[in-house]
């Protein structure tokens, strides 16, 4: 079998069929991410550089949203004046809580809360639709999601 690209490969993988090998992913706290980019002697900021370096097949993609904060972090949370930053945060589009986990090498975002823990199928379908009746249109990103 000849070698795959990766879209090839994840898509062969996405249809149930055998590609030549696993599509492979990587998704590491920023720590890590640093100490593997200094590793391979990349910049910081070479994701890319990174993803080609460990033969990852797959690529994040996301849309910045545009539209107003449909969540809001509480106004009562200080900045941590060691960190410089809020360290409990609510994502503006999707209202889950983080907070911040500090540890040796740096620290990560971690869940804190599940609004639809305990929600029946309705109250699901009800939450979602809110959001998408809210959402602004993708226009720029849709057009090069699509060129992929």
């Amino acid at each position: 079998m000849r070698q795959m690209t990766s879209k090839e490969r994840v898509l062969t993988a996405f249809a149930h069929q055998q590609p030549d090998r696993v599509p492979i992913n990587y998704y590491a706290n920023g720590g890590i991410d640093r100490r593997m980019k200094a590793h391979f002697g990349l910049a910081p900021d070479d994701g890319e550089g990174l993803a080609q370096e460990l033969g990852v097949d797959f690529r994040g993609f996301r849309a910045n949203y545009a539209g107003p904060a449909l969540f809001a972090t509480p106004a009562d949370e200080e900045i941590d004046p060691k960190l410089g930053f809020h360290t409990h945060w609510v994502d503006p589009v999707s209202g889950i809580h983080t907070r911040w986990i500090e540890h040796g090498s740096g620290g990560y975002w971690d869940i804190c809360d599940f609004p639809l823990q305990n929600a029946t199928e309705e109250e699901v379908i009800k939450w979602n639709t809110k959001r998408a009746e809210k959402l602004s249109k993708i226009s720029a990103k849709k057009k090069a999601l699509k060129q992929l």
